[in-house]
């Protein structure tokens, strides 16, 4: 009896290990795509920075203010406030990691008037982007990097005009293209911005940033990260319940499942232990539980001893001896 216990014991130890092992990799992996990302996240944003607030820029941009000022006073007090703007858009995203469509471009737009006065009839930016896009999210700063790229690549002259095309190709890319006239540079790309933007887009989407390049066009199409609402448009409706004793805590819980998940639907709003078990005796097992581990006449837990649940449950407690139970 001993020499077949022993090896049981064995046995169970040789898989805690391997399993343990297992999930500490797991552990270690996520915790490394998180300091990645973060990492690529304070990048872009040293970047964005880095290109707004470099002398150059600021040189530029003045330089073009000064001229303004004397010829046209309204183009000049337009010209201060898309500067602003480009500003403190970049210091109120710095903790954001996707934002919707709309609000980049509605960033760019302020940057391209910065450059159009710049450059004139030199530089052509053409956005085609249908309204039912500009729900969708990106990266934050990554449309404006590509233009800048753009800009610090190519010639850009009244015989040699450079245009770039933003738009969205086959409702899921959004696409940044411009023709390919590029300068005589000494010193290389180093194409820190574009592999940024690849790491950070890595994270969030299971689709790869494509970069492609052609005698005459440089095209970057970004994958747009859907959302929710057009998400549901495949998938079904699920039935949720709701159990929770306290009504303020089920009203907030609803109205945030409605925003997460809007084809989420609330079927019952149960406050006891008592209501629970008659409610799961009969009805149709729900898609979806959410409850509330303490209940005014009991412990959540006491309506898995009286009935069957068949739907995954998640639980909502305060107290770490209940989550450690749940």
């Amino acid at each position: 009896v001993v020499e077949p216990v022993a090896s049981l014991i064995l046995a169970f130890l040789v898989i805690a290990i391997y399993e343990g092992t297992y999930f500490f990799n797991l552990l270690n992996q996520s915790i490394l795509e998180r300091e990645q990302l973060q990492k690529a996240h304070i990048q872009s944003q040293l970047q964005g920075l880095k290109s707004q607030v470099n002398p150059h820029f600021l040189f530029n941009s003045l330089n073009t203010l000064t001229h303004l000022i004397p010829e046209d006073t309204d183009r000049a007090i337009r010209f201060v406030q898309k500067l602003s703007k480009t500003y403190r858009y970049i210091l109120e995203i710095s903790d954001e990691k996707i934002i919707s469509l709309r609000d980049e471009l509605d960033f760019l737009q302020a940057f391209v008037f910065l450059l159009e006065e710049r450059f004139g009839e030199n530089l052509k930016i053409d956005i085609q982007i249908e309204e039912r896009h500009l729900q969708h999210k990106v990266i934050p700063l990554s449309l404006q990097l590509l233009v800048e790229n753009a800009i610090k690549h190519n010639i850009i002259s009244k015989h040699k005009p450079l245009w770039i095309k933003i738009f969205v190709q086959e409702d899921r890319h959004l696409v940044v293209q411009n023709n390919l006239q590029r300068k005589n540079q000494v010193i290389g790309s180093t194409k820190i911005g574009l592999e940024n933007i690849k790491k950070r887009y890595d994270f969030y989407s299971d689709e790869l940033v494509d970069i492609r390049v052609s005698e005459k066009q440089f095209t970057v199409a970004l994958p747009l990260i859907l959302s929710p609402q057009l998400i549901h448009k495949f998938c079904s409706t699920m039935n949720v319940i709701i159990i929770e004793d306290e009504l303020p805590a089920a009203k907030r819980l609803q109205k945030l499942i409605e925003q997460v998940y809007p084809v989420a639907q609330i079927i019952e709003v149960i406050d006891s232990v008592e209501m629970a078990v008659s409610w799961m005796k009969t009805h149709v097992a729900p898609d979806l539980i959410f409850m509330d581990n303490q209940l005014a006449d009991g412990l959540s837990f006491d309506i898995f001893h009286q009935t069957t649940i068949n739907a995954p449950v998640i639980f909502t407690t305060a107290f770490d001896q209940y989550a450690l139970k749940a």
